[in-house]
């Protein structure tokens, strides 16, 4: 290595530190271990906390499907086309979902994340700081296993409920990806532009908003974990902090130092 290009090679590795990327710790949050918020177990709308390893960033998350019809009069009907709460129930397999047409004494399969009935489930992650999620993983699955992932982009937090946002329009959201069968594998790589955002919607697959045309009102799945970091200089708009800068920069020095002592001799 040349001392010029080592010069270079600091001189772009300190200007990738000056444009704000950061190294961040790679964080699994294991839905196994989360903890169900006081008082609100077996009913629509609870929630549970989950921290992610040692990131320090801690996730809510809340179950909802589209089980509310066009008029806003009933949330429990099949095949609704705006989304209601749901329950969110921790078992083996990873969290799944009791919408309020399945009533909360569902059994399996339709107790899991589902597409039932032309019904939608998903659950909200809410977290209380930008994460670029990378991976999630199904604990358990029935028949098809197909599953849709959005990150929201809005300046406010989302409310996932009758009038303010509908199956169609989803407004706020930003389609990541639709990934099929994934049950077989147990994993899928869910966001390869390393998109950022406080709130991820990941959902039994549907393709009004999918963006496939696969089958559908057959797909269950248990959601066990995610996996991301924690995006610490860019907002819920931005993109993945760079985690190698850092190294980046000390290769350069490190060569740079070499080449000026061979110099120097």
């Amino acid at each position: 290595m040349t001392f010029k290009f080592a010069l270079k090679l600091a001189g772009l590795a300190m200007a990738a530190l000056a444009s704000g990327f950061a190294p961040s710790a790679h964080a699994t949050w294991n839905f196994s271990s989360c903890t169900q918020n006081a008082g609100n177990a077996n009913t629509y709308g609870n929630s549970f906390n989950c921290g992610g390893d040692a990131s320090g960033v801690t996730a809510t998350a809340t179950a909802w499907s589209t089980t509310m019809n066009t008029a806003e009069t009933a949330s429990n009907v099949s095949g609704g086309s705006k989304w209601a709460s749901a329950n969110l129930a921790l078992y083996s397999g990873g969290f799944g979902v009791k919408n309020q047409y399945e009533g909360l004494n569902a059994g399996s399969p339709n107790h899991s994340m589902d597409s039932y009935n032309n019904t939608t489930d998903a659950i909200l992650l809410s977290f209380d700081s930008s994460v670029v999620l990378s991976q999630l993983g199904v604990g358990w699955y029935s028949g098809d296993s197909d599953v849709t992932v959005m990150r929201y982009t809005g300046a406010t937090a989302p409310v996932l409920t009758g009038s303010v946002v509908d199956l169609d329009t989803l407004s706020g959201w930003e389609l990541i990806g639709s990934h099929s069968d994934v049950g077989v594998s147990g994993t899928a790589s869910i966001n390869p532009d390393d998109k950022a955002s406080s709130w991820w919607l990941i959902s039994a697959y549907n393709n009004t908003y999918g963006g496939q045309t696969w089958s559908t009102n057959n797909d269950y799945v248990k959601l066990l974990s995610v996996s991301g970091v924690k995006c610490t200089d860019c907002g819920g708009g931005g993109s993945a902090p760079e985690p190698g800068s850092l190294a980046l920069v000390a290769l350069a020095l490190v060569a740079g130092n070499t080449v000026r002592r061979r110099k120097q001799r």
